[in-house]
């Protein structure tokens, strides 16, 4: 046979070797299977801490003590705006803490910067509608109201947004220590009207106005018809005090004895 090398010449291939079937099958390494499920449980954990009873309540204890605080802060601004107005104007809330100044705010220094941001800063009476969701939140985390987050968060904003417009432009030659519809409010109306005149402010407030009554119809009907049932009830209650009065004289008038005739004078 020769030894030279044809490279058209098929070289037979070996057959595979065939395993038998009752041939235990080799497992593929688990290293990165296992590490999923402690991930997963991980997250559960951490899934399980946010939503546990105890830790919604006491954020909720939470967010209603800010509430508070604000709405105490807020209220005494409004009062004592003036008194505090050129110490929060002039100082930072450090100065005001180390040179010992008094304030009039019933919320200390602290609550007096709190109120000047929220009545004069941002948007002035509008705030109040912030604190509102502030307490409503608190009252959902401690399990004490079922509203719904978005709907609440999208209402509170928009009212807040057109109280301080609406208000602003009612207020707007207002010189005062506070501005009532807050800088947003007065900026905006100052910007619309020298835009638009103060035909085309009147108008947004207008269309802001029954943008807050189209989204709180609802809310408004309910609160139509419980001033019709408490009308009712006080009109039922004095209706009913004035037949008892009425049956009350009726029978001490039919109890007393029957006085006797006096007797003629004399001509």
């Amino acid at each position: 046979m020769s030894e030279y090398y044809n490279p058209y010449e098929e070289v037979p291939q070996p057959e595979p070797a065939v395993e038998p079937d009752d041939a235990p099958a080799q497992r593929k390494p688990r290293a990165q299977a296992k590490s999923k499920p402690k991930a997963r449980a991980k997250r559960n954990d951490v899934r399980e801490t946010i939503v546990d009873g105890r830790v919604r309540m006491f954020a909720g204890i939470v967010v209603l003590l800010l509430a508070a605080y604000c709405l105490i802060a807020a209220l005494s601004a409004l009062l004592h705006a003036g008194a505090d107005q050129a110490a929060l104007q002039y100082n930072s809330l450090g100065q005001i803490v180390r040179s010992g100044r008094e304030v009039a705010n019933a919320a200390g220094p602290a609550g007096a910067r709190i109120g000047n941001v929220m009545l004069t800063r941002t948007l002035g009476l509008g705030s109040f509608v912030i604190i509102y969701y502030m307490v409503m939140i608190g009252l959902k985390l401690v399990g004490k109201s079922k509203v719904r987050f978005w709907p609440l968060t999208l209402k509170c904003l928009v009212l807040a947004v057109a109280v301080s417009i609406i208000v602003g432009l009612v207020s707007f030659n207002y010189d005062g220590p506070v501005r009532f519809g807050g800088e947003h409010g007065y900026y905006v109306n100052r910007w619309l009207i020298d835009m638009a005149s103060p035909v085309g402010a009147i108008c947004v407030s207008i269309a802001l106005l029954a943008l807050v009554i189209i989204i709180f119809l609802t809310q408004i009907n309910e609160a139509i018809a419980a001033w019709r049932r408490f009308n009712e009830k006080r009109r039922a209650a004095r209706l009913a005090r004035q037949a008892a009065e009425r049956e009350r004289r009726e029978k001490s008038a039919l109890a007393r004895p029957l006085t006797e005739a006096e007797p003629e004078q004399p001509q």
